[in-house]
């Protein structure tokens, strides 16, 4: 038995907290005082050093093992109780570094399970190590146990998750995931709209802005339509449930996992390999997926339609006449800090933006308004073989890399061929954003035309009533279909000079507009 003044510290952990209410890590501290009081150890609140769902093997940094380590390195702390040694160390590298301390501090550790461990002498020193090399074998085991599991239920068709992905639940009864409605209609338009040219952050603005939430991070079983159509929960607690459910927010980094999650096409995954079937239905069609995955790579490659930092117009639409330069949105250094658009790269020319965007809105409304619903010669075809071809040269470009690699070839033995294959590459991707920039553009288009047909709403015949349609249609679309209707209809160019002459709008599909005195005042 250790005398009373000795000081003593009692350490408890649990790898996983499945339920959160840390019931083990409560057993384990109720034991382990029980043996310290038998040894006659007296262990106060301030030494009791706990890390609840943390694991011992992930390479994670321990905050209470560390803190109370470092007790024990200065010698305030000489006596460690824990349930069982496990509880300490699972890897033999954390052995050592206990051990390294113990020798010169003359740490003792008592365990509920496994009796004292003595590190100062070569007997307890063996004993920790038979113990560490137990806990390692059992934790191996453990794993490769559980990736077995993992990998049989991925190839049967089950999709095991922890928190609820969006456009899933999971039914309460035969435990499949099944579709939430809602979430899968925003899924579709997503994929779609990101397909068409729209950016990540341009679709994460939009979700917040209409309150749309993620399923990540919430409980796997519950949805917003759960909450409302809940029918014993009072006014109160669904109030609560429902400010819960919608506190949380869309991220890129959040959107980009959705994205990019191929298990929406109702695909089985193991370590990122298709293994099967899964035994839910899909939410998307493999073309749509295709059409995504072929969307993703294009961004890889080229500049997307959209400038993902893009908050105004025409910024990198508009051009400088004078050197032909793309000009951006920028902040003068004045008191009202006033937008312009600058010239990039020569500063030749700058012009207020509110005033050019003004022009430019006006000059597309004027296109819409005098353009056939067919003006896009893009709509309707087919992009397949366009990324089959982009897939075939990738291969090719494999193949010659393979070469090399087998020492079958030189590097300038293939160097004509990836010139060959770059050049094609680059055609086809030209070919491939025209026809994404025209199809995104027509689909604008004919569903503005489309609604102002509608009877009733407005008299055709009425120019001036159609055109002030379509200037709020046009004012309501998300910025990047703004830009992208802007880029399809009108050419912008800035020239030197003070007066408004100097802007010259170029219109690329209604060209009877482009007359000799009205460019600038479309």
């Amino acid at each position: 038995m250790y005398s009373v003044c000795m000081v003593s510290a009692i350490y408890t952990r649990q790898s996983l907290d499945k339920t959160g209410d840390a019931v083990a890590v409560d057993r384990q501290l109720a034991e382990t005082r029980a043996l310290a009081e038998v040894n006659g150890l007296s262990v106060t609140d301030d030494f009791v050093f706990t890390d609840n769902d943390m694991s011992a093997t992930s390479g994670k940094p321990r905050p209470a093992f560390n803190r109370l380590l470092k007790l024990v390195e200065d010698g305030t702390v000489e006596t460690i109780v824990v349930w069982h040694a496990d509880r300490l160390y699972r890897k033999l590298s954390d052995l050592v570094e206990i051990t390294k301390v113990a020798q010169v501090s003359g740490l003792k550790i008592l365990t509920v399970q496994a009796g004292e461990l003595d590190l100062s002498t070569p007997t307890g020193r063996l004993v920790a190590g038979l113990l560490g090399s137990v806990a390692t074998y059992e934790g191996e085991h453990r794993t490769e146990r559980q990736k077995s599991a993992f990998k049989a239920a991925a190839t049967n068709g089950i999709w095991h998750f922890s928190h609820r992905p969006f456009g899933y639940r999971r039914d309460p009864g035969t435990k499949i995931p099944v579709v939430v409605p809602s979430e899968a209609e925003e899924l579709r338009s997503l994929f779609e709209r990101y397909s068409t040219g729209e950016s990540r952050h341009a679709l994460v603005l939009d979700l917040n802005k209409r309150g749309i939430r993620p399923g990540g991070g919430r409980p796997w079983h519950v949805t917003v339509e759960d909450i409302q159509n809940d029918a014993e929960l009072d006014e109160d607690q669904r109030a609560k449930a429902l400010l819960a459910m919608t506190t949380k927010t869309w991220t890129i980094t959040q959107l980009r996992s959705v994205l990019a999650n191929e298990r929406y096409t109702a695909v089985s995954r193991y370590k990122g390999e298709i293994v099967g079937t899964g035994n839910w239905d899909a939410i998307l069609t493999p073309e749509q997926w295709e059409k995504y995955t072929g969307a993703a790579s294009l961004r890889k490659t080229v500049k997307s339609s959209f400038s993902r930092t893009a908050t105004s117009l025409l910024s990198g639409i508009l051009r400088c006449s004078v050197c032909n330069g793309k000009m951006y949105q920028r902040q003068r250094n004045d008191p009202a800090k006033t937008k312009e658009y600058s010239c990039w790269e020569n500063h030749c020319v700058s012009i207020k933006a509110s005033v050019v965007d003004v022009l430019a809105a006006r000059a597309v409304v004027s296109s819409l308004f005098l353009a056939p619903t067919s003006l896009v010669s893009g709509t309707g075809h087919d992009t397949t073989s366009l990324t089959e071809a982009l897939s075939h040269i990738d291969t090719q470009r494999k193949e010659q890399h393979g070469l090399t690699r087998d020492n079958l070839a030189t590097a300038s033995d293939i160097r004509p061929t990836l010139v060959r294959l770059q050049a094609e590459e680059v055609e086809l991707l030209a070919r491939l954003e025209k026809i994404k920039l025209e199809s995104v553009g027509a689909e604008v288009l004919m569903g503005m035309k489309s609604d102002l047909l509608s009877p009733g709403l407005v008299p055709w015949d009425d120019g001036a009533a159609v055109k002030s349609q379509l200037k709020q249609r046009f004012e309501k679309l998300s910025l990047p279909r703004q830009r992208t209707l802007t880029r399809l209809l009108i050419d912008v160019t800035v020239g030197k000079g003070r007066d408004l002459s100097r802007v010259i709008i170029w219109h690329k599909v209604v060209t009877t507009l482009n007359g000799p005195q009205d460019e600038h005042d479309a």
